[in-house]
Order: structure tokens, then C-alpha cells, then sequence
């Protein structure tokens, strides 16, 4: 009579280990990672465009991508704004003209807003991956 529950207590303790291990694999199986720089999928390297194709697999991941893309084309589009300003400056410092004082200002301004407008397109990104995952988990 008690070898019954001794077995039924095994039982089930096998049964809840299979699906422990089940979940860790789908887990690893099916969600993206950062992993030394690079983002990770089944233990295999992802390309750009292989995780572009994945983050565009949902709506709620495809929403977060976009809003990322816009954020970090700004951010770009601000440092190399910075970059040209600079590079004018120099020709102004160059040319013996007062002015530059003034690009250089502006150059580093417009580089201070940059930083937090690229930090606002990595959040997007992180939590494109963190909806992807979500989904691909629950597929």
C-alpha cells in the first residue's frame, strides 16, 4: 500500500521533468538572444536580415521594429548633421571667419540630442525581440 503513492509521487515528478525540458528547449529553439554583440537564434548566428524577417513575423514585434527604425534613422540623421556642421565649422575656423564659434555650438548640440533619440530607438529594438519572443513562445 505505500509503494502506491511513492510510485505515483515518481510518476509525476518524471512527467513534470519531461515538460521542464521540453519548455527549455522550445525556449531555446524559438527565441532571439543577444549573445557577444551578435543576436542569437537556436544557437546560430541571425543576420540582419534574418532578424529584420523574424521582427516582422507579428504585428505587435513589426510596431515596436518600425517605431525603432524611425527612432534610429532620426538619431542618425542627427550625428551626421553634427558631422557636416563640424566639417563647416573647420572651414569657417579655416577661412579666418568669426562665425564657427557658433557651428561648433550647434555641431555639439545637435549631438547631445542625438544620444537620447537613439537610446529611445534602442528601447523599440529591445522590446521588438521581447514581442517576438513572447509570440514565438506561445505558438
Amino acid at each position: 500500500m505505500k509503494l502506491i503513492p511513492l510510485l505515483l509521487i515518481f510518476l509525476i515528478s518524471v512527467s513534470v521533468k519531461a515538460q521542464d525540458t521540453s519548455i527549455a528547449k522550445k525556449y531555446v529553439q524559438r527565441t532571439v538572444f543577444l549573445y557577444g554583440g551578435n543576436y542569437m537564434l537556436d544557437g546560430e548566428r541571425l543576420p540582419a536580415s534574418g532578424l529584420k524577417v523574424l521582427l516582422n513575423k507579428y504585428s505587435e514585434s513589426r510596431t515596436e521594429y518600425i517605431a525603432a527604425k524611425k527612432w534610429k534613422t532620426a538619431a542618425r540623421v542627427l550625428v551626421f548633421g553634427s558631422f557636416g556642421l563640424n566639417i563647416y565649422a573647420l572651414s569657417l575656423l579655416r577661412d579666418n571667419n568669426s562665425n564657427y564659434k557658433e557651428f561648433f555650438i550647434a555641431s555639439l548640440i545637435t549631438q547631445y540630442i542625438s544620444f537620447p533619440i537613439g537610446r529611445q530607438g534602442k528601447k523599440h529594438f529591445d522590446k521588438s525581440v521581447w514581442l517576438y519572443n513572447k509570440n514565438a513562445l506561445a505558438n
